[in-house]
């Protein structure tokens, strides 16, 4: 029979391990009930709160739209492209076409789907604009590419036109910057919505919780401009600018009946989608910005003038033998033209007959005349910088200035208030605000000149444009026009040049019934040629027509 051993009590470091295990199951069991039943709400909450995130809903902002209802810019959300490499591979035989569209090297392409082979996502191009994503998704179409998608993205401010119309819509990043986007940026920037999203462990979106503040996009606006009658502008100025060497130019196209602006365009220019683009000069709206002296553009105002107040009548005969003496100043014309009628005066362009007229004017009604035709005024178009050009006061003239004003000289204007100072004539005398936005309804205007100076002045104006005239290449076929030209020296080291001008043609047609007036302006052409009749005239010949054409104008029949 078998003795059994004696069972040995416990060691005290058994005791103690004991202890320990039994304490550890204690506290386990204290840990879950305490969490199971007394803190349940709390961290239940607690879970809610790391997946309930508060994430902003971005507005649209408003688009901008011509008058008929074409788009200039637009928010759209951009393309983020992504793939899935366990469907498309590094060996797929149309992943040279992909890396091609995305504008990834094939190397750097292929990389990127072996690095995430054993992955269902992968990033291949980051918030790419509208025009790319397009682009690429009739790639992907036409290859029949498997396993890749484009994601939207952030909303990205976007110009369909491109340069066209840069200057006058300007661009906006997440407020406007500059152009219209800059002067109605409350107009079109909307308001942010707040939303609550719960999202599981991957960060996917699964509920919308809670919406605080829903998102308002922004209003519209409609320009008055139009997009064909921009592209014709455009087109030209830049053509002439290439072509005759200069440093810029500008170009405003106005509807006389409605002072609405039809076209205004600026050269150099830039692409507002290009951020890198988006500096230097090249952003000013030049025709609304940029002063300069006007020249001879300001004779058939200093004719009108003295027309309405009686110094003149429409068949008197002004003497240009001779010269004007001022001072140390002498004015007389490069020909001696003898006695000429007001006509010939305009036609070849006299600088000591327009002179002499404006020394027979009382200074102070001069004055306040080309006050009233909008001289050293504001426009109020709302355009950043609006420029408002300058007229000294008649108070501080000599003789040798009031003169000067007569042809041009000792005053500055803008592209637009030129404009707008022969589209009075073109109205009859009747002067309209100017609107960059388009009108629903008829604008009232202020009568500044009676119907028969302007009438009268116009008739003068026709033979500028006709054989003998300083500008015959800016007449258009079938449609008589009115108009004047301009050949201003610019100052250079605070003395007028001898080898830098500035060519200027503004004009109105028809010439019975205007419906358009138009100011052309080329800043230093740098080709042989440098006089307005033959740099601007063209211009304004070739917008003229296409926009009369395009507008249904019907020619005059016996000029056809």
């Amino acid at each position: 029979m078998s003795r059994r051993k004696p069972v040995t009590p416990p060691s005290g470091r058994h005791r103690f391990l004991l202890g320990l295990f039994a304490l550890s199951a204690l506290l386990l069991s204290w840990r879950a009930i305490d969490q199971q039943l007394l803190q349940q709400e709390t961290l239940q909450q607690k879970g809610r709160n790391w997946q309930l995130k508060t994430e902003l809903q971005p507005a649209y902002r408003g688009e901008i739209t011509d008058r008929h209802g074409t788009v200039l810019a637009l928010s759209t959300p951009l393309v983020t492209f992504v793939a899935n490499p366990k469907v498309l591979t590094a060996q797929d035989p149309n992943l040279p076409a992909l890396a091609q569209a995305l504008g990834l090297p094939l190397s750097r392409l292929q990389a990127k789907l072996k690095l995430n082979k054993n992955k269902y996502y992968a990033v291949l191009k980051k918030r790419l604009p509208p025009d790319q994503a397009t682009h690429i998704q009739a790639v992907l179409k036409t290859h029949q590419i498997p396993g890749v998608r484009g994601e939207a993205d952030t909303l990205h401010r976007y110009y369909p036109t491109s340069e066209i119309f840069s200057q006058i819509v300007g661009f906006a990043n997440q407020r406007g910057q500059e152009g219209l986007e800059l002067a109605y940026d409350e107009h079109l920037q909307g308001i942010t919505g707040k939303v609550q999203v719960i999202r599981n462990g991957k960060g996917k979106a699964i509920q919308i919780h809670q919406q605080s503040r829903l998102a308002q996009d922004g209003k519209p606006l409609i320009l008055s401009l139009d997009h064909r009658l921009q592209y014709i502008a455009y087109r030209e100025l830049k053509a002439a600018v290439t072509r005759h060497q200069a440093d810029s130019g500008s170009a405003v196209l106005l509807d006389v009946t409605s002072g609405e602006v039809l076209a205004m365009v600026n050269q150099p220019g830039y692409n507002p989608n290009d951020r890198s683009a988006r500096q230097g000069p090249s952003l000013r709206n030049r025709a609304i910005t940029d002063v300069f002296e006007p020249g001879s553009t300001m004779k058939p105002f200093i004719v009108a003038i003295a027309l309405e107040h009686g110094q003149l009548q429409a068949n008197s005969q002004v003497d240009t033998s001779g010269w004007i003496t001022l001072g140390q100043r002498r004015i007389q014309d490069h020909t001696e033209l003898g006695q000429i009628d007001l006509t010939t005066l305009l036609g070849r362009s006299s600088n000591e007959g327009a002179a002499r007229i404006a020394l027979s004017l009382d200074k102070t009604t001069l004055w306040q005349q080309l006050t009233q035709f909008g001289f050293g005024q504001s426009l109020h178009t709302g355009f950043p910088a609006e420029a408002t050009g300058h007229l000294p006061h008649d108070s501080q003239w000599s003789r040798i200035d009031q003169a000067s004003l007569a042809f041009g000289y000792g005053l500055s204007a803008t592209t637009l208030q030129l404009a707008r100072a022969y589209a009075t004539l073109g109205n009859d005398g009747v002067r309209l605000p100017i609107s960059l936005l388009k009108q629903d309804r008829p604008a009232s205007g202020k009568r500044i000149l009676s119907r028969d100076t302007a009438r009268t002045v116009r008739q003068l104006l026709h033979r500028v444009a006709s054989p003998g005239g300083t500008a015959p290449q800016a007449a258009v076929p079938g449609y008589p026009v009115a108009g004047k030209t301009g050949t201003v020296r610019k100052v250079r080291r605070g003395s007028y040049s001898e080898d830098r001008y500035r060519a200027i043609f503004v004009g109105l047609a028809p010439l019975e019934q205007p419906r358009l007036a138009l100011a052309i302006v080329i800043d230093e052409p740098g080709a042989k040629e440098y006089y307005g009749g033959r740099v601007a005239g063209p211009v304004f010949a070739n917008i003229m027509r296409e926009a009369l054409r395009l507008m249904q104008i019907p020619p005059t029949p016996e000029s056809t």
